[in-house]
């Protein structure tokens, strides 16, 4: 996208691939700015996403495939240690004596059964690895999409050598600033919602 110069003065943002249209008169343009600000959220906040993504899948995997034995165990360790708390260890212990052993018995085979459970279950490291990966896989497809969308132009001695880096993640796009004595570098719209994020977080959080 770059700024059009309106008969008012005023400024617009436009798209390369609609030259002749702005940003308020298309409304594939409106998505394309949705699009753009999904992916540069999704790149500003890609360890808290992969992190959160990640408990999110590993608890949906355990408490899809946890058995009803492990369920029964758990409870009957719990009523167990109600009960144990209940009975006086002097007064009454014998009762108490009986219900510690029960305790022990039940809370072996209730780690048993978790130490079980948890061979036929992928690793917390899969499981996170495997986020990365869809998740980095969803960013490159998204940077595609997103990788002719530019925001305006700068001077390109502004940021030489590393100039070229502002259109990213397009590797082209210099030719679109022409028409004017000075070399201008085309900044594209991910680049600068993403340095806009960044500020921010900077200088609010």
């Amino acid at each position: 996208m770059l700024h059009e110069q309106h008969g008012n003065g005023s400024l617009s943002l436009c798209s390369k691939r609609f030259e002749n249209e702005c940003l308020s008169e298309s409304f594939f343009n409106v998505y394309e700015m949705a699009v753009v600000v999904i992916v540069t959220l999704l790149f500003s906040f890609h360890q808290i996403i992969v992190s959160r993504l990640s408990n999110a899948v590993k608890s949906y995997i355990i408490n899809r495939r946890i058995s009803p034995e492990l369920l029964r165990l758990g409870a009957e360790v719990k009523k167990l240690k109600e009960e144990l708390t209940k009975i006086s260890p002097t007064s009454e212990f014998s009762a108490y004596f009986k219900t510690e052993r029960l305790l022990n018995k039940a809370s072996e085979a209730y780690e048993a059964a978790v130490a079980e459970e948890k061979k036929d279950q992928p690793s917390e490291v899969t499981i996170e690895m495997a986020v990365k990966v869809v998740l980095q896989a969803l960013g490159l497809a998204l940077l595609h999409c997103v990788s002719g969308i530019y925001a305006f132009c700068i001077p390109s001695v502004a940021f030489w050598p590393l100039n070229f880096l502002l259109r990213f993640p397009s590797l082209s796009g210099a030719d679109l600033c022409d028409g004017t004595e000075v070399l201008h570098t085309p900044v594209s719209m991910f680049v600068f919602i993403y340095c806009t994020i960044f500020t921010i977080r900077i200088f609010c959080f």
